[in-house]
């Protein structure tokens, strides 16, 4: 046996018991829940507020602000949802709605390398709905005046803080 494996054998979490793991960060993110059926979707394990959270960019028609697109952060273990207009999508402009929505929500950015993305229900979903009832308000008003309706950003908190 060379160094290096005696050095990763010693340091191992193997033997240790999982009631003292339990709190820690790295021993829940990898542990894999049971399905409970075989056509089941893998499920996210949320071990504490803030710890997890999905996100995603969504595009809608342009409006007279200049607004493009929205980012929307879900916070998986309570399903809160928040979103901010774009104007586009450099990589300047996402961290900085990024870095908005934080700071609304009082919750500390760590920067860190992304992880490979499984799973994105819960972001898709609020995008539906976000868009749905956006969309049925610009259809509104275009029945009601008889223009094509493209103002979005007027509500767009209004109908993400519900």
């Amino acid at each position: 046996m060379s160094h290096l494996e005696n050095y990763y054998k010693y340091y191992s979490l193997f033997r240790v018991p999982a009631r003292i793991l339990k709190g820690e960060e790295h021993y829940n993110l990898y542990k894999k829940p049971l399905k409970e059926k075989s056509t089941e979707r893998l499920k996210v394990i949320v071990w504490k507020p803030n710890a997890t959270h999905q996100a995603n960019l969504a595009e809608m028609p342009v409006n007279s602000k200049g607004f493009h697109y929205f980012l929307v952060v879900v916070e998986v273990a309570g399903k809160r949802v928040n979103a901010e207009p774009l104007k586009n999508k450099i990589a300047n402009r996402v961290l900085n709605g990024f870095v908005k929505i934080y700071r609304r929500n009082r919750v500390m950015i760590r920067f860190e390398e992304p992880g490979r993305h499984k799973q994105q229900s819960y972001a898709e979903r609020a995008i539906q709905a976000i868009q749905e009832h956006l969309l049925k308000q610009m259809v509104a008003q275009e029945l009601k005046t008889g223009v094509t309706s493209v103002e979005w950003s007027e509500d767009f908190h209004n109908v993400v803080s519900r």
